[in-house]
């Protein structure tokens, strides 16, 4: 019981922290390399 309330706690972390990292490394690449970093992003 006590290790699925630790994995929901880790699980609702990176739900909240990869959207913002995508958001973020989006808008550090600037228009002329947002190509290559949404297809950096969907290697993952």
């Amino acid at each position: 019981m006590l290790l699925e309330i630790i994995f929901s706690i880790i699980n609702l972390g990176v739900g909240v922290t990869v959207p913002v990292m995508t958001a973020i490394v989006m808008q550090a690449a600037g228009p002329s390399y947002a190509n290559m970093a949404g297809a950096t992003l969907n290697v993952n």
